[in-house]
């Protein structure tokens, strides 16, 4: 959307086509959030990220 202060000019924006989205997100969008997981586990696992422990005396 491009505006001025005479007038709103609305541009439709393209986008790729329904099966390629698709075909985007089974192939690399699965991989990606199983790579984050297994990420945020290893740093989870090594103690990096979680929480500090309260100990009571």
């Amino acid at each position: 959307m491009t505006t001025n202060l005479k007038a709103t000019r609305v541009e439709e924006v393209s986008e790729l086509p329904f099966i390629l989205r698709v075909i985007w997100f089974f192939v690399l969008g699965w991989e990606l959030t199983a790579a984050w997981i297994l990420i945020a586990w290893t740093l989870n696992a090594t103690i990096i990220g979680l929480p500090p422990r309260r100990v009571d005396d």
